[in-house]
């Protein structure tokens, strides 16, 4: 039989959508918490011996597929809610390893007998196996301001200050209790349901649980904007029809905004769809791929871009970790006249090497999406559906940025990718005085559709696009990010024995002195979601004060990162666990 588990943060509506997805599957939806309380029940109310529960509490379907828990023959469930007597006694049973134990046994042995919806907080420590694990969160404003309007629907008065202060109070103490602590686990699906009506959280999740029960694949869309490069087209083309994955399983779309040269019979001959625009630009012909695909995901890149076979896998494999995932691939430039896909000849753009300097957890940086470039990047269809592209921006520059400003200031998580890297084709890019007027201007519109102070540092870079400037990039990105140094540890995972993403948790919930900042290294680089995971594992509000870099790049950037804090008067130690 098939389970399903779904743990999570306190008041993230854990039953709630655990219920619709039992009822939309044709599951069972099962309660930890209803057996602990039967439990309870017993206890209170009888005089029964508590070292033999799974001979006296069985779990019984009604015609609706609803369990109902009896004590022998007697039907218990209507007693279960609203006793305060119960209430109290459920966390106490709940910590007894004899009662769980035996708890364990009822839920296993109903698990095996029937699809199920396991919903609670220990329901992947229950059910290990299950065929899907989903930890379920939002932001703590997000859950106190459900919890403010249940009050006030009921006609009860809270103050959202006091909610919110006790959301946080209750994640405290998930995240660090001795006892099952809520963990982020590999293999767990980091579901944010932020932002999202309650359907749209179950109709999103519906389509990764049939994913992962393997009826319907995951499909991607590959959206090429082009204007006049018919040659890096058809290049581009030829290496997207090389991908390992099943050709049924993605298209690609070219939309040709306008062009003079072949670009559109090379698009014909070689991709899945051609739309053609007028004119009007990135943005606009954008917009345009997106309202055609059918993907479940879209991947956009630009025309001058190659890619290996296993690109479009490498996107798909890190979408699987996170709903609400931006994955930007990293963009790396070949030289002058190579126009085959030569990995030892290309070089780091820019915002590799930023990253090799501040943290390899794209999450670090104070404002990622000022470098979400669409050259390479994708992220859930239904996700850039609601954020079009503002066609507004016209010329060259910022219509992208723009884009993921707005996205960031959704709460999307975002990832960096070096496996589904895409190879720059050389073309000129030096900036003309023309380019940048182009430039110039989308910034004046992008500052005045965005009036934040986040929005209005980055005319920093006005410097940096201006070809009689010309600032370095770096320099200038340091003053954007201005970091905030302290006092900083680190901590060297490869010296841990055990597992690396629940070891690291359990340092920063329970031991970690927040008034210092955390330098993470891990040698373990051969899977890219692994470092992934370990950021999911760590986002809980702390993580603008934690860095992390696998081991080979820190033996290559470390020394300046070290430079940057002994410059601001700060000291980069070795913590007891690690050797730095």
């Amino acid at each position: 039989m098939t389970c399903i588990t779904i743990d999570g943060l306190s008041g993230v509506g854990k039953g709630a959508v655990s219920r619709q997805l039992a009822n939309d599957l044709n599951f069972t939806y099962l309660s930890i918490g209803l057996i602990f309380r039967s439990v309870a029940w017993v206890k209170v109310y009888t005089n029964n011996d508590l070292s033999s529960i799974p001979s006296m509490i069985k779990i019984n379907l009604n015609e609706s597929k609803e369990p109902r828990i009896f004590l022998y023959h007697q039907d218990i469930t209507d007693h279960l809610f609203g006793d305060v007597n119960i209430e109290s006694e459920v966390p106490l049973l709940a910590m007894d390893p004899l009662i769980q134990t035996q708890v364990y046994s009822i839920i296993r042995a109903f698990c095996e007998i029937h699809h199920t919806i396991l919903e609670g907080r220990i329901a992947n420590k229950i059910m290990p196996d299950a065929i899907i694990k989903i930890l379920l969160w939002a932001e703590p404003i997000e859950r106190a301001n459900r919890n403010y309007a249940e009050y006030f629907r009921i006609g009860k008065s809270k103050q959202a200050e006091e909610l919110l202060l006790k959301v946080r109070e209750r994640d405290q103490l998930d995240l660090s209790r001795d006892n099952d602590p809520l963990r982020y686990k590999t293999g767990m699906i980091a579901w944010d349901s932020s932002h999202s009506t309650f359907g749209e959280t179950v109709n999103q999740m519906n389509r990764y649980i049939k994913h992962y029960m393997n009826e319907i694949p995951f499909t991607v869309s590959v959206i090429i904007p082009v204007k006049d490069r018919e040659n890096h087209l058809y290049s581009c083309l030829k290496h997207l029809a090389q991908q390992d994955i099943d050709k049924s399983l993605y298209e690609i779309i070219v939309v040709d905004d306008h062009s003079s040269d072949n670009s559109v019979k090379i698009a014909e001959k070689y991709s899945d769809k051609v739309i053609i625009s007028d004119g009007k630009g990135p943005a606009y012909a954008r917009n345009l791929g997106l309202q055609a695909a059918k993907g479940d995901f879209i991947i956009f890149l630009d025309s001058d871009i190659l890619v290996q076979e296993d690109f479009i896998r490498q996107h798909i494999q890190l979408h699987e970790l996170n709903n609400k995932l931006i994955v930007i691939g990293a963009r790396r430039h070949l030289p002058k006249d190579q126009n085959e896909l030569d990995i030892h000849l290309s070089r780091k753009d820019s915002r590799e090497v930023l990253l090799s300097l501040n943290s390899m957890d794209l999450n670090y940086l104070a404002h990622p999406w000022s470098i979400a470039y669409t050259c390479n990047i994708s992220g859930p269809r239904w996700l850039f559906l609601d954020n079009l592209f503002d066609a507004d921006f016209y010329g060259w520059g910022l219509e992208d940025i723009e884009w993921a400003y707005r996205l960031h200031h959704k709460g999307v998580r975002w990832a960096f990718s070096s496996r589904a890297t895409g190879y720059h084709l050389w073309h000129d890019r030096e900036m003309t005085d023309n380019k940048f007027l182009q430039w110039k201007n989308n910034l004046d519109l992008f500052l005045r559709k965005h009036t934040a102070e986040d929005a209005k540092k980055f005319r920093l870079f006005e410097t940096v696009f201006d070809p009689n400037q010309k600032s370095d990039y770096m320099g200038v990105y340091g003053i954007f990010q201005n970091n905030s140094f302290r006092n900083a540890m680190i901590v060297d995972l490869s010296t841990i024995n055990t597992d690396h993403l629940l070891y690291l948790q359990d340092y920063i919930f329970r031991k970690w002195n927040r008034d210092v900042d955390l330098i993470i290294l891990d040698s373990k680089t051969e899977a890219e979601g692994y470092n992934y995971e370990i950021s999911i594992g760590i986002s809980t509000g702390y993580q603008k004060n934690i860095r992390f870099f696998t081991t080979c790049e820190w033996n290559k950037h470390g020394y300046e990162v070290v430079e940057q804090y002994n410059k601001n008067g700060f000291e980069i130690y070795n913590s007891s666990i690690g050797v730095g």
